[in-house]
């Protein structure tokens, strides 16, 4: 005997009730109810399905006013699904439920994405670097470092920039109620990033030897430029910059590194910041070294009450 509540718990839908039956009645049991009679005439199987169906409309009218809902408030401009790294859910009288900043991830998410922009990281290779070097931010692997495709993944998602949009449900690019990490012209900037050629991690040696490798570009081709080491035949090296594309008319000639880096320092030298400049820096210096005493202060905080959990 298989004995069941409701009918709604046992099938919402004509075509597997029929066949749970089938296979009950095929196993020598029957199907019993405290709430319903379960008969084997006509009539009292054509009043069971009619429950059944009535389950089936009353499942598909909550999904739809769920879905409906869903829908309503992204279009308001509020996520309403899982919160992604950096962020919590908090609820507020005026909002409802809406994404509010977890720090210290938001921060560091923040800095790895404004970083990856400006040319700090020039990979995502180096993002994920940064992003394992933090302790405070979740490793994927064993605790030990962050995946590749969880970085990839933070890079795209437009949540981080305060716009949201499911394409799926209908939903356009809509600005969110949520604070953003970064601006939507810094989250531009990333996704064409992304979309260019893979550009090679920093290397030790090659930073240190030559400090202008990517952000040199060819006159001719405008392709950036490679370095390299030549060997004289009396064994002395000498550091030169030059075209490796195929294509270009410059290929392979070679300029001394200390023609190009003096070039360039003559130009640096010829640049004279107003004060204006620096005294807009001087504020941002100051904005970001104060978030940075307060996520000290706060992860000092969390470490403490940690620690007191534990000695509990």
């Amino acid at each position: 005997m298989v004995v069941v509540d409701d009918i709604d718990r046992f099938a919402r839908d004509v075509s597997v009730f029929t066949d749970l039956r089938k296979q009950i009645e095929s196993a020598g049991a029957r199907l019993e109810s405290p709430k319903f009679e379960v008969g084997q005439d006509a009539h009292s199987s054509f009043v069971l399905k009619l429950r059944v169906l009535l389950g089936e409309l009353e499942a598909g009218n909550n999904r739809e006013r769920a879905q409906g809902r869903v829908r309503s408030r992204l279009e308001m401009g509020y996520w309403t699904f899982a919160a992604p790294w950096g962020y919590r859910y908090e609820k507020t009288a005026a909002h409802g439920k809406i994404l509010v900043r977890d720090e210290p991830l938001a921060s560091i998410i923040a800095e790895a994405l404004n970083g990856y922009a400006t040319g700090r990281f020039q990979s995502q290779a180096e993002v994920k670097r940064f992003l394992d070097s933090k302790r405070e931010f979740p490793k994927d692997y064993r605790g030990k470092e962050v995946s590749v495709d969880r970085v990839s993944k933070i890079i795209k998602n437009l949540l981080y920039a305060g716009y949201l949009q499911r394409p799926e449900r209908g939903i356009p690019l809509t600005p969110a109620f949520h604070e953003a990490l970064i601006t939507y012209d810094t989250y531009l900037i990333n996704q064409h990033k992304l979309r260019q050629a893979a550009v090679a991690p920093a290397k030790k040696n090659i930073d240190r030897d030559f400090p202008l490798r990517g952000f040199l570009v060819c006159e001719t081709c405008g392709r950036k430029l490679t370095s390299c080491w030549s060997q004289s035949h009396t064994g002395r090296r000498y550091p030169y910059y030059l075209c490796q594309y195929r294509g270009c008319p410059e290929k392979g000639k070679s300029t001394p590194r200390h023609q190009l880096e003096g070039q360039f320092e003559a130009i640096l030298q010829s640049l004279e910041p107003s004060k204006e400049t620096f005294d807009v820096a001087e504020r941002m210096f100051k904005t970001a070294w104060k978030q940075q005493g307060q996520n000290a202060q706060k992860e000092a905080r969390r470490l403490k009450q940690r620690s007191t959990q534990i000695d509990k």
